[in-house]
């Protein structure tokens, strides 16, 4: 079965990172271990003749060489080249791939892409309901504690003085 995704996505779904992150990382860990290893060469050497000048000069150059040689460019090249390639040829299938079919004709796929516009449109009109009746309830609710108000300050109020503030007959 061909791959249907190129070696970077391949490696970095199956690794789960980035193989520029991991570039990136690998470079950083060998520069802070060649820096703690040129350190203690440096001390090593000062220990042995602490006033030497020569040796601080030797060390100056062989750290300069080092830094020369060991260029990041040079190494993703190599990583990319190497470590990271994979024949076109080779059939790779990851194990959350393994039942999938991925052999899709356009046929299938515009009869999918009908079943998601089927869906969306359904969805919308479900979306655009549940805003109207949140609306409406909100409506009602609002309407609810003017109307919880009013009643409270009917109750308080003596039926002879609510018909006469009204201009209404009076039963009494």
């Amino acid at each position: 079965m061909p791959r249907y995704y190129s070696n970077f996505e391949l490696l970095a779904e199956h690794l789960q990172l980035l193989p520029t992150d991991f570039i990136d990382s690998l470079y950083l860990s060998s520069q802070t271990i060649l820096c703690h290893a040129f350190e203690g060469l440096q001390r090593f050497c000062c220990s042995l003749a602490p006033n030497d000048e020569n040796i601080e000069k030797h060390l100056m150059r062989f750290e300069e060489e080092i830094e020369s040689t060991l260029s990041f460019d040079v190494l993703q090249q190599y990583l990319f080249d190497s470590v990271f390639w994979m024949p076109p040829d080779l059939s790779i299938q990851l194990d959350h791939y393994r039942d999938l079919d991925l052999t899709l004709t356009a046929e299938h796929e515009m009869t999918i892409d009908k079943e998601l516009q089927a869906a969306l449109e359904g969805v919308m009109a479900q979306w655009q309901y549940s805003h109207c009746l949140k609306r409406k309830h909100a409506f009602m609710n609002s309407q609810l504690q003017q109307l919880n108000s009013l009643q409270q300050q009917l109750a308080t109020l003596p039926l002879s003085e609510i018909s006469r503030d009204s201009n209404m007959w009076s039963t009494t």
